[in-house]
Parts: structure tokens; sequence; C-alpha cells
């Protein structure tokens, strides 16, 4: 092991040797070479405890930042799950600073920094590391999300049965989007619950055998190959076909799995076939169907009816499920 003046030595000589020519020569000239200030701070001081002493510094402004990032993470965390407990949107349609409306989660932040000194100083004087940018708001919803998967993995794996419910709609962007549900006992909870996975875009692929796969990927990734005793779906022949559908394949591969037609279309078909056949309930519910249109047209005639019945009339819905029947016992209520 070398001796403390070796180790000076070798600490002037890289010191040195890192100077251009012309500063070499302006220092030995002066007979500066050995007078080559290191971080000692005395005669006595050793370079290893010298060099513990900085590391513990440096341990220590490390652990102080780490805890206040941790404390900004459950700021923005909380602001994550507010909005999503809430079904509001994240983003706006001009997020810059000098925008009116920078869309809900700055404006939450906005609003919550001024009781926060912390956040505040986070905001306005980071310059590096906001965590206020989309990929950083993805990464939090993404990262939340596998949380509560996480959660209900655990839970499933404290139940006998599991039910998966699948349902495709197309929304606002023309995007076709599966909604995934597992349907389950909690035994947390002492009841039957279900729980949403998520949103897939299949928009490129809706055949069954694509339906299928993903089926297959949910089922792998919840291990519950013994535990899938019913599947549902709509009327849909890609999803309901019992030749070539999605309930056909998933039946083949995993016996257990008893296909069952969601009720709410069931019902709402056998309402809308049965009013096909009977000239005079046709008739009725469409004079039925035209008294929201009606009121709905003119502020005096809803603000008339809204003295007259405390709740509103429905309106027509595209998918006209449950709509009748509503309408039927706000009307027989009153």
């Amino acid at each position: 092991m070398c001796n403390r003046s070796e180790v000076v030595n070798q600490l002037k000589q890289k010191c040195f040797s890192r100077l251009s020519f012309a500063e070499k020569k302006v220092l030995v000239e002066n007979g500066g070479y050995f007078k080559l200030k290191t971080f000692l701070s005395s005669s006595t001081a050793r370079i290893d405890t010298s060099l513990d002493k900085q590391r513990k510094i440096d341990i220590q402004l490390h652990n102080e930042k780490a805890a206040k990032n941790r404390e900004i993470l459950k700021r923005l965390i909380n602001a994550v799950c507010f909005l999503a407990k809430q079904e509001l949107s994240f983003r706006g349609h001009n997020e810059n600073k000098y925008s009116v409306n920078r869309g809900n989660y700055m404006e939450l932040l906005i609003s919550t920094e001024e009781f926060d000194p912390l956040l505040q100083e986070h905001l306005y004087t980071s310059t590096i590391f906001r965590d206020t940018s989309v990929s950083i708001q993805n990464d939090l919803i993404n990262s939340i999300a596998d949380v509560i998967k996480h959660e209900i993995f655990n839970a499933i794996q404290n139940t006998q049965y599991v039910a998966i419910m699948l349902d495709e709609t197309t929304d606002i962007s023309n995007k076709s989007q599966l909604s995934t549900v597992l349907r389950y006992f909690s035994k947390n909870e002492n009841k039957i619950v279900e729980r949403f996975l998520g949103f897939d875009d299949m928009s490129a692929d809706k055949t069954a055998t694509f339906l299928f796969k993903h089926v297959n990927r949910v089922v792998e990734k919840f291990k519950i190959e013994n535990k899938l005793v019913a599947q549902t779906y709509d009327e849909a022949a890609v999803m309901s076909g019992h030749l070539n559908g999605l309930q056909s394949k998933v039946l083949e591969k995993y016996p257990k799995a008893i296909f069952t037609h969601c009720y709410a279309r069931v019902i709402n078909l056998i309402l809308q076939q049965s009013l096909e056949c009977n000239k005079e309930l046709k008739i009725f519910f469409q004079g039925l169907n035209s008294l929201p249109i009606f009121f709905s047209h003119s502020p005096k005639r809803l603000k008339a009816l809204s003295e007259f019945m405390t709740k509103k009339l429905p309106t027509l819905a595209t998918t006209r499920w449950n709509f009748t029947s509503r309408l039927v016992h706000i009307i027989h209520n009153h």
C-alpha cells in the first residue's frame, strides 16, 4: 500500500500532466511545480479519510434529493388518481404556459401548488425534469394501472371460479375498442365483483381468431386456465357463433367456460321484435319516444314540464337499451 507522500506525488504528477506546454513552462519557471495545492486541508489529513467524508456528504445529499422526489411523485400520483376516479380527461387543446386552460392535469397541479411549497418549488424551479409532459402522464397512468392489475391478480389467486366478459364498440375517433372484464367472487369483500382490465384497439383485426388470442393472453396473464367457467359476449356472429365464433374457440380450449349471451342485449332484441309484431304497441312506443323530443325543442315547454315532474325525460339513445322501460317508469310514477 502506498504511503501518504507517494500518493501526493502521484496526484501532483497527474495534475501537472493535464496542463498545456505553456502552463507547464510558467509553473516550473516560477518554482510552483512542488507547490501545487491538493484537496488536503492540512499536512496531517489523510486522503482516504477526506474521500470518505466527501462520500458521506454525497450520499446524504443524494438521499435528501431522493426523498424530495418521492414527495413530488406522491402529489403527481394523487392528481392522476383523482382525475381517473372522477373520469376526467387529462389534457387540454393548448398546454403551453400562456394558455388559459392547460388541461385538467396541469390545472389541478397549478391550483394545488398554491398551498404546497414543495410542489410550487418543483414546478417553478425544475428545468430538466418537471414530470408534467405527455409521456410522463402516460407513464404514471400505466404504472397505476399495473398496480391495480396486480391487486386483481392477487385477488383472483384466492378464488375458485372466474368468468370473462368482452364487448366491442366504436369510439368517437372511429376506433374499435374492446373492453375486457373479469367477474369473480371476492373473499375480501364477500361478494361477486367485476373488474375492468382496460380497452384494447381492435381496429386492425376483429376476427374470431384474433379475439381468441386476446382471451388467451388474459387467461395466461392472470393464470385462470383451470378457473375459467363462463364467457359472455354480444350476439355478433364473430363473438357468439357456435361454429367458428369466439365462444366456440374458447370452449374448445377451456371446456368449463360456458357461453352466455349478454342479457341486456337479449332483452333489447326481445322488446324490439315484440314491438314490430304488434301494431298498437309500435304506435304507442313511437308516440312515447316523441315526448322527449317535443319538450327538448322548446325551453318554455321544458320549464313547464319541470314544474310538473321532478325527473327529466330521457332522450332517445342510439342503442335504445332500457330507454323504453325507463321512460315508462318515470311517466308511471307521475
